[in-house]
């Protein structure tokens, strides 16, 4: 869709009716054009809203609601660069789509209603915007705004936003107005509310140049885990400030509201964080310095459009890491990241098959764990410093990422970008090594790339540690090739070799029992059976069979793409393997009737069968 105009500013209006679940709003759109000869603008707002009226700098024009935009006739073609006022007047019952839009409950029979606005995304749909489910705008990730919000409320509501509370009347009518200003760009998505008797927690974080307000809203019952399970939030801000800089939001605030059960989402600068995570203890600081670490990396620097949304994800993932190695040194950060080796998983990082393809979490992550290796420290968080300052409070793609990080690595980086990032699969390393020599002594090794055929060879430098009578010897080999064989020489006799000691790439590494100088086996591919019976209810069967230890993993997904049940993960040996499933998912819940779709990922590519259950 192409618009034709900029939004500078938006003004939102909101009045709450909770009995009807409805709302009563005006969204005034302060826009730049930016192309000639505009004869009308298109304000994106679900058709399931009424339209009362629209104005363009407060005189009323003339426009049609279809297919979830108000086309606005304008009175003559705008200059390009002027500036104007659009203002959409509207009223209704905001739809739910999935687990978003704006959302009416409860809270232990209390009422509340609250947004989230990420975009809803499976496997089988295109990314389906929701800022316009709820309000008038331009529901494009890259076209940023500041934003004020005036809500109207029960007057035994606190009523939460982005920004900074700038006023809190009371109407003496039973309700309270309250005004939230957002003097900072922000992406629709991350434009959020809540409403409901929350309390607050409040402290500050000091910064260099500035200091911001911790502000967190829960509800009344959830006041003392909350004070513990949010006290690491400063901490958190200050240990990310000191390695991504700064953070953005200076002279406002940090904050995160209390939701119903559901995601966390990281809407700028108040997250909306979900009941269940509030435990009066530590058990989801995961989850806590992940949406944190989004405000840098989802917030300040926001990814262009959905096919780069890794640049999001990834990096609040990769952050929960660099958080766990901040507290227990390096084996803590390294668990964290082997914890987030939960593949293999099919598709790419770069343009995954949905969204929130688990994918762009995790291989996103590890993505950035291998460059941090190829780079080194300094220069790998120089690199984040650079890229975080040239794209702050603006939009950044994958490709600006890699020119930032070539300019920090001094050469080209395509070979390690292209494969991880635009290619499916990871590397599946067998190696084998001798020795010749009597002091010093050569070690031989062989490595062999056995992943499928479908998937790249990488070219990575691989750490091997080689164990002799006289203690271990470090070596750093570049393998690019199918099979490549390397000679290090020791003073020492060998008696063992590790390959990827520290767990520096996302692969599998296997000891075979040939000499390095042999060929490459023929190997046959992994299968999948169709399991039986089927159709089936509860119980069936599936059989699959792998030609060599690997790790694999098995899901189950719905027919719309939604991933129902994990039945396996790991590295499995070499032969037939048989897995039960009972007909329920993840959480033990019992799924219903229906076409579903199971799916085996290994270094061999990926399978998939269908099959039926039938209760």
């Amino acid at each position: 869709m192409v618009y034709g105009y900029d939004v500078d500013h938006v003004d939102l209006e909101l009045v709450v009716d909770f009995p009807g679940q409805a709302i009563t709003g005006r969204g005034v759109l302060t826009v730049t054009v930016a192309d000639s000869g505009l004869t009308e603008l298109a304000v994106d707002l679900t058709d399931s809203l009424a339209v009362d009226s629209v104005t363009v700098n407060g005189t009323p024009r003339p426009f049609v609601h279809r297919t979830d935009q108000v086309i606005v006739t304008l009175a003559s073609p705008p200059a390009v660069g002027s500036q104007h006022s659009v203002s959409v007047a509207y009223h209704g019952r905001p739809p739910q789509i999935g687990n978003k839009s704006m959302l009416f409950g409860d809270h232990g029979g209390t009422p509340l209603v609250y947004t989230l606005s990420t975009p809803y995304s499976n496997d089988v749909e295109t990314v389906i915007p929701i800022s316009h489910h709820w309000r008038p705008c331009k529901d494009v990730p890259d076209d940023k705004s500041t934003f004020s919000l005036t809500i109207t409320v029960p007057d035994t509501m606190l009523a939460c936003s982005n920004g900074i509370l700038s006023s809190n009347v009371d109407n003496g009518d039973g309700t309270r107005t309250f005004v939230w200003d957002h003097a900072y760009p922000v992406a629709p998505y991350l434009i959020a509310l809540g409403a409901t008797d929350y309390v607050t927690i409040e402290e500050t974080y000091t910064g260099t140049g500035g200091s911001a307000d911790i502000q967190h809203f829960v509800y009344p019952e959830l006041y003392s885990d909350a004070l513990e399970s949010f006290n690491i939030t400063v901490s958190a801000m200050t240990y990310f400030a000191s390695v991504f800089g700064e953070y953005p939001f200076l002279g406002e605030k940090y904050g995160m509201f209390s939701t119903p059960p559901g995601p966390a989402v990281e809407e700028q600068t108040i997250v909306a964080y979900p009941q269940g995570l509030i435990t009066g203890d530590h058990t989801y600081d995961w989850v806590l310095v992940h949406e944190l670490a989004h405000m840098w990396w989802g917030d300040c620097v926001t990814a262009e459009d959905w096919r780069h949304v890794w640049l999001n994800e990834g990096f609040a993932s990769y952050a929960e890491a660099l958080w766990q190695g901040h507290l227990g040194g390096n084996l803590a950060y390294r668990l964290a990241m082997l914890a987030m080796d939960n593949g293999p998983w099919s598709g790419t990082v770069y343009d995954p098959d949905w969204v929130w393809h688990p994918i762009v979490y995790e291989k996103g992550a590890w993505i950035l764990h291998m460059l941090r290796w190829i780079l080194g420290d300094t220069d790998f968080f120089q690199l984040l410093l650079d890229y975080r300052i040239a794209f702050e409070y603006g939009n950044a793609t994958t490709e600006d990422l890699i020119a930032a990080a070539e300019a920090v690595y001094g050469d080209d980086l395509n070979w390690f970008f292209d494969p991880w990032v635009y290619q499916e699969g990871r590397p599946d390393y067998e190696y084998g090594w001798s020795t010749s020599g009597t002091g010093p002594y050569t070690v031989h090794l062989g490595v062999r790339q056995v992943q499928s055929p479908s998937y790249p060879i990488y070219k990575m430098p691989i750490r091997v540690r080689v164990q002799t009578t006289g203690g271990n010897q470090g070596f750093i080999v570049w393998d690019s090739l199918r099979t490549q064989t390397f000679d290090l020489e020791v003073a020492n006799p060998p008696t063992g070799l590790v390959m990827d000691p520290a767990d520096k790439i996302l692969a599998d590494f296997t000891e075979g029992p040939v000499g390095v100088s042999d060929p490459l086996s023929v190997r046959v591919p992994a299968w999948l059976g169709q399991n039986t019976p089927n159709p089936f209810g509860p119980l069936t069967r599936i059989r699959f069979g792998l030609s060599r230890t690997a790790t694999v993993s098995l899901r189950v997904f719905d027919v719309r793409g939604r991933m129902v049940r994990t039945l396996d993960r790991g590295s499995r040996s070499a032969g037939e393997h048989t897995i039960v499933w009972d007909g329920t998912d993840d959480r033990g819940r019992a799924v219903a009737s229906g076409v579903y779709f199971y799916q085996l990922v290994s270094p061999d590519g990926v399978l998939r069968r269908r099959m039926v259950l039938a209760r």
